[in-house]
């Protein structure tokens, strides 16, 4: 198979010839939880990503996956066919409102503007950053979380989460409510996202925002 392969540390390197597909890996996305875990189990993760198109939008993603580290856990989907964990099919919590029961990821990366817009959230829900959006997107995906919020989410984890989340029932836009699908991949581009188990959860989340 001839693609074009990217990761963070290796860059981009173009494998056989006349590639069609774009591969996109970070190999050790929670890089300070590896860094710093020292036995405590911090939560680090390897992901990939294959999308069909050398130039694509976040809708070409055709199989994406995670394996999380530290218990070997592994996450991945292929476009229409369902999310798995550890080889099981998985569905989102489902969860649709929010409340203190409702355990919500938001990304600790924020300047004091970012947490007032988030401040009504906090209120509401049960918010944990364990520090590894891959572990973050791959937890909604099988129901251990029900939603992740962020305003600056980097977009090779995006794609992967994308299609784990909504293969299993979730739902994901910017905070604007806008879907996705449609966004241009970019290695180094970042955007707002609220990824939540349900269509639901995701507009009463948008609701309480500070804009």
């Amino acid at each position: 198979m001839s693609v074009v392969f990217i990761s963070e540390e290796r860059g981009k390197i173009e494998i056989g010839d006349n590639p069609k597909n774009l591969v996109v890996c970070d190999p050790l996305d929670g890089s300070n939880n590896f860094k710093r875990g020292k036995g405590i189990h911090l939560p680090y993760c390897t992901l990939i990503t294959v999308f069909d198109s050398l130039k694509p939008r976040m809708k070409n993603v055709l199989v994406a996956g995670i394996v999380e580290h530290i218990h070997g856990d592994i996450w991945y989907a292929g476009k229409g066919m369902g999310c798995f964990f550890n080889d099981k099919k998985c569905r989102t919590s489902q969860k649709k409102t929010i409340d203190r029961e409702t355990l919500l990821i938001v990304d600790h990366y924020m300047s004091k503007d970012d947490v007032s817009v988030f401040s009504q959230i906090y209120k509401r829900g049960n918010v944990k950053d364990f520090g590894s959006a891959s572990f973050h997107f791959a937890g909604v995906s099988c129901g251990q979380f029900d939603g992740y919020l962020s305003v600056r989410q980097k977009l090779p984890e995006l794609s992967t989460g994308l299609l784990l989340i909504k293969e299993a029932g979730g739902f994901v836009t910017d905070l604007e409510g806008n879907e996705l699908d449609d966004l241009r991949f970019s290695f180094n581009k970042k955007t707002p996202l609220i990824a939540t188990a349900t269509q639901q959860l995701n507009e009463n989340i948008r609701k309480l925002l500070r804009r």
